[in-house]
């Protein structure tokens, strides 16, 4: 794994937690042989244990501190194979050299073993040079993807990435709230359904203008940018509530047909959504060009903002009243086809 995540471009500082082991003697416990006796391994295992790194049977004061007392065997009986190999384990059938329960051999052993959850875990950490973390990750899963993983193991990307995708999952949440109390406060501002359903048109418009800001200047989807969409999704609808608030009371106060409320409307409101839009653009020019110190942090929110705002300013300007008018049309020949039937 780890030859086949250096060779990616990206990557700088790698490691791993397991670094090569020291030797050491292992003490294999033959089951059977312990079994015979009327002995598990735990027993041995406990028995060893207690006779070599020792139990604390008491604790000793001095000058207000404790110290634990250690009840195991003398060092000079516990640093040799030898000797431990003699050291007797009771069993029901009565005392048994260890030496009958098991066999030696030489390993390594890790220098440290990590747990997560109760469970052991290797960890492989690395730093991103030049690409985000989402487009590293989507690199070493593809570098990894070959590997045949074994029985029992499991292959996770954590770290920065693992929180990237949690906090995107929480913010796709946020955005859904937030875009149902916009419609309903405009539901409750119109009293109609389908008023707020043609402005929330606008919202794609605006997703559309950050993804084409974000790539043009190269900017990374983060959770800055990200946040921008948020403040979007309360900025865009702006224009369209303007627009069809003003259609709505040209129709109804001052008697226009449809397509000349269409008209008006789109001439009259012109300006007043031109002046909000650029006044907004402008004032988000210097966070998107980086001008001022610290702004490399907040950047993104800039340029997620000026372009939903561009785009979403220019073309619902002939969409809205499109779809305005389709829907209305609708509307009046429905009423036109049940004033006929009754």
């Amino acid at each position: 794994m780890l030859a086949a995540i250096e060779s990616i471009p990206g990557i700088a500082d790698l490691k791993s937690s397991r670094e090569p082991g020291k030797p050491e003697l292992q003490l294999i416990i033959d089951r059977q042989k312990a079994a015979l006796y009327g002995l598990t391994p735990y027993q041995v295992g406990s028995a060893l244990r207690t006779q070599i790194q020792g139990n604390a049977v008491s604790t000793f004061r001095l000058a207000g501190r404790e110290y634990d007392i250690l009840l195991r065997l003398p060092e000079e009986q516990r640093n040799e194979l030898l000797d431990i190999l003699g050291i007797t384990i009771n069993s029901p059938a009565g005392p048994v050299p260890l030496k009958n329960l098991v066999s030696v051999r030489t390993g390594t052993g890790p220098i440290e073993i990590e747990r997560k959850n109760n469970q052991r875990v290797v960890k492989i950490t690395a730093r991103n040079v030049g690409v985000s973390s989402g487009q590293l990750a989507t690199r070493i899963a593809r570098a990894l993807k070959p590997i045949p993983v074994p029985p029992g193991f499991d292959i996770r990307l954590s770290g920065s990435y693992e929180e990237m995708t949690s906090t995107f999952r929480d913010f796709a949440l946020v955005l859904v709230i937030a875009i149902i109390l916009v419609f309903v406060v405009m539901a409750s501002q119109f009293e109609s359904l389908r008023d707020p359903f043609i402005i929330m048109f606008t919202l794609p418009f605006a997703l559309i203008g950050v993804l084409w800001a974000l790539f043009l200047t190269r900017t990374p989807i983060s959770v800055i940018s990200l946040l921008g969409v948020l403040i979007l999704v309360g900025i865009v609808v702006n224009n369209g509530i303007v627009y069809i608030d003003y259609t709505n009371q040209l129709r109804r106060k001052h008697g226009f047909t449809l397509i000349e409320a269409v008209k008006e409307a789109g001439r009259v409101r012109l300006r007043p959504i031109l002046m909000t839009s650029l006044t907004t653009i402008f004032g988000m020019l210097p966070l998107a060009f980086q001008i001022g110190e610290g702004s490399e942090l907040w950047s993104p929110l800039g340029r997620a903002i000026v372009g939903g705002m561009v785009v979403s300013t220019f073309l619902p300007l002939v969409f809205i009243p499109v779809l305005y008018t389709i829907f209305e049309l609708r509307s009046e020949r429905r009423r036109q086809q049940k004033g006929e039937s009754g």
